[in-house]
């Protein structure tokens, strides 16, 4: 955590904002392996309404798979909208990792929320991916 503080702050002093924010997501990762969930979805979810975020989607991805990671262990509708969220901002590069990724947490959601039905077309969207790249 140390290197990420000494980072966050040497990126502001260098006025770089977007790696300022990636120093600071490491940050709220580690906060969250700690079991710190509300005080961290809660400077997420500030993070993910700034405009640097908003037209950066890979700072978007990266805050809403923190969010969507707390979201699957206390809110599980939430974790579905920052999973959803998360495979638009993928989709929207073209990042098949991160749309395979968002596609098998969906999967996961789905499971958990007890719609069974679901589960197959994220797994078939990602085998297909998979198989035509």
């Amino acid at each position: 955590q140390a290197l990420y503080q000494q980072a966050e702050t040497g990126f502001h002093l260098a006025g770089d904002l977007p790696n300022e924010l990636c120093a600071k997501l490491g940050q709220l990762r580690y906060r969250v392996q700690l079991g710190y969930y509300s005080s961290t979805r809660a400077d997420l979810q500030r993070i993910l309404a700034t405009p640097l975020v908003d037209n950066d989607a890979r700072l978007r991805i990266r805050a809403l798979e923190i969010l969507g990671n707390i979201d699957l262990n206390q809110n599980i509708p939430a974790a579905h909208d920052d999973w959803t969220h998360l495979l638009a901002a993928a989709q929207s590069i073209g990042d098949a990792r991160w749309i395979n990724r968002a596609n098998g947490y969906l999967g996961i959601v789905s499971g958990l929320s007890g719609d069974i039905g679901l589960q197959p077309g994220y797994v078939c969207r990602i085998i297909t991916s998979l198989v035509s790249h």
